[in-house]
């Protein structure tokens, strides 16, 4: 089961888990979840996807094709209320993959 906190901030619904991974879930269906190492991917609702690694390297599938397009690092959540917890940085994109 999962252990952390969540919020809900205009409409938005973030978890964070104990070793800083967090998800945040748009009203719009939109999806990101940082893993404790800090990669990332965000799941959009119209199906494209972004996933970036540890490293920086990434992958940007829009309209079901692969693009080189550099996807916007989100943004890290406050804290959560009475939590002891940090959300983790995602990686910045640095580089396509191979």
């Amino acid at each position: 089961s999962f252990v952390g906190s969540e919020s809900c901030i205009r409409d938005r619904t973030v978890t964070v888990g104990t070793a800083g991974s967090w998800t945040r879930t748009n009203p719009n269906g939109d999806t990101t979840t940082v893993k404790a190492d800090g990669s990332w991917e965000t799941r959009y609702a119209n199906g494209d996807t972004a996933e970036v690694s540890v490293d920086g390297e990434y992958t940007v599938v829009k309209n079901g094709s692969p693009t080189t397009e550099k996807p916007a690092t989100p943004h890290v959540p406050a804290v959560p209320s009475g939590q002891n917890v940090t959300p983790k940085a995602p990686a910045e994109p640095t580089q396509t993959s191979k």
